[in-house]
């Protein structure tokens, strides 16, 4: 990992505590899914466990730092630019695909400024931090990057109450292209924009 972009101890990348921290995050969605299911519950979910998560460690002397990953946009023309410009290009031809062949009988969704917001910014920017900011973070300590992006990606499915093959695999599309863009850039806020750019999709009409 990068020096902007870091887990200040070791201790958070260990397999015992490192990987306790999404066990215990999946189980606590499993139990306030059940027990309290409305609009918006796994956002005020994800808030409170980001918030109590660095509470912790602040008091124990670590830190992780989300400020350096939503800030760091670095962008190396002849490498970074590239490698954007190809996700970027990836994520709408990519999200077409899905929209066209894996929901054919969808209709698009009314637009509105709240829409937007709740349908595209409000999901990305809750699920960016805790899946790529804080679980790939976690993953890299124990894995390769390949791996970890993979496992991620299915963390990411898992975490949504959805059914069917064609919700799978356009959640899954989606968590390996933002893992794909936070391991090489270490830049959350790219994360957030592909994910609104991948979410607006539903309100794009049949070709």
């Amino acid at each position: 990992m990068s020096e902007e972009v870091k887990l200040a101890s070791d201790e958070l990348g260990r397999p015992i505590c490192g990987l306790t921290v999404i066990i215990v995050y999946l189980i606590a969605q499993q139990l306030f899914g059940m027990l309290a299911f409305w609009p918006y519950c796994f956002v005020v979910l994800r808030l409170i466990f980001l918030t109590i998560l660095l509470i912790v460690l602040r008091r124990t002397g670590f830190t992780l730092d989300f400020a350096g990953m939503f800030g760091k946009v670095s962008i190396n023309f002849l490498k970074d630019g590239g490698f954007i410009a190809c996700m970027l290009l990836t994520i709408i031809v990519g999200r077409l695909a899905v929209h066209q062949f894996l929901f054919p009988n969808l209709q698009p969704y009314p637009f509105s400024l709240f829409s937007l917001f709740e349908e595209c910014f409000l999901p990305a920017l809750s699920e960016e931090p805790v899946c790529r900011g804080l679980f790939v973070s976690i993953l890299l300590k124990n894995f390769n990057s390949k791996i970890a992006i993979v496992i991620s990606a299915l963390i990411f499915v898992s975490i949504h109450r959805f059914s069917g093959f064609p919700i799978v695999m356009a959640l899954l599309i989606l968590g390996i292209l933002t893992g794909v863009t936070f391991v090489k850039t270490k830049s959350l806020s790219l994360c957030v924009a592909f994910h609104v750019i991948w979410n607006l999709g539903i309100f794009v009409p049949k070709i």
